[in-house]
This record gives C-alpha cells, sequence and structure tokens, in this order.
C-alpha cells in the first residue's frame, strides 16, 4: 500500500462518504419503485432489483475498497487520530493500560516460606482473589508482573445530518 497523508486519508473518507450515501439514495429508490409490486414480488420485482443492483453492486465495491484501505491505514498508525470530513469520521482510538497480574511463581513460593504459611500449595493454580487474602494486596502486588495491553479499534462512519 502506497505511503498516505492525513489528507489523502481525508479525501478517501470523504468519497467514502459520497459513495455511501449514493447508495442510500438507490436503495431508498428501489425500496419505493418495488412497493406497489409487493403482491407478484417474485414475478415483477425481479428486473427492478436487478437494474439497481448492477448500479448499486460496483459503487458499493469501490466504497468497501475504500473503507479497507482506511481501516488499514488507521490500523497502522501508532497513536490515537481522528480525521473528520464533511460527510464522514475516520478514527483510531488506541489506548494503554494493565492486563490480568502474573504471578511470579519463584517468588510467591519465597514469599509464603518466609512468612511460614502452611498449605501454601493450595494456591498454586494462584487466583488473585484468594491469594490476596491469604498475602495481602500488597505483598501480591510485589509477586505480580501486569502486562501493558494496548488497544486499537479503527473506525469509519457517516456523519449523522
Amino acid at each position: 500500500m502506497a505511503t498516505l497523508t492525513q489528507n489523502a486519508i481525508k479525501t478517501k473518507a470523504e468519497k467514502w462518504a459520497s459513495l455511501q450515501a449514493k447508495i442510500a439514495r438507490l436503495e431508498s429508490e428501489k425500496i419505493s419503485e418495488l412497493t406497489p409490486h409487493q403482491e407478484a414480488y417474485e414475478r415483477k420485482t425481479a428486473p427492478v432489483i436487478s437494474r439497481f443492483d448492477e448500479e448499486i453492486d460496483p459503487l458499493q465495491e469501490k466504497a468497501d475498497e475504500l473503507e479497507s484501505e482506511i481501516l488499514e491505514w488507521l490500523e497502522n498508525q501508532k497513536r490515537s487520530i481522528r480525521l473528520e470530513t464533511k460527510n464522514a469520521i475516520a478514527e483510531m482510538v488506541r489506548s494503554k493500560g494493565f492486563g490480568d497480574r502474573v504471578v511470579d511463581a519463584e517468588k510467591f513460593v519465597a514469599k509464603c516460606i518466609e512468612r511460614g504459611i502452611k498449605n501454601f500449595w493450595r494456591l498454586v493454580r494462584v487466583n488473585i482473589k484468594d491469594a490476596n487474602q491469604v498475602m495481602g494486596k500488597e505483598d501480591m502486588d510485589e509477586l505480580c508482573d501486569r502486562p501493558k495491553v494496548e488497544t486499537a479499534n479503527a473506525t469509519l462512519e457517516l456523519k449523522a445530518k
């Protein structure tokens, strides 16, 4: 994929929004035209559906390509970013936090022995809640690793009118 700029993504997002609007308009026209044909749906609507789908399908394909390209670009961004155009919003939200604590088993066993805790092996599955009750949260915080977890969520949406 070619290197894209924020302005290029904004242009693509606006084109995507324009295609989505055309698709919505055509879908609306299709539904309006179909309403009088409901009684003889199978027989009478096939030509109408075909006529509109011939026009909608290539538009949808192009919209899907643009969406895929935009989302791929967003996912490759190292930071959160929100690009707005008149009709579209392309956004990547990244966040960092902490995952579940991971107990260092060697430190845990050593701390239990140091404190003279009997039957500590029942904790070896180490349910953090149970371990906190026996060892105390402070000691468990010392014994645990809590890996940082990064999340990323890329979106592309139409603005409400």
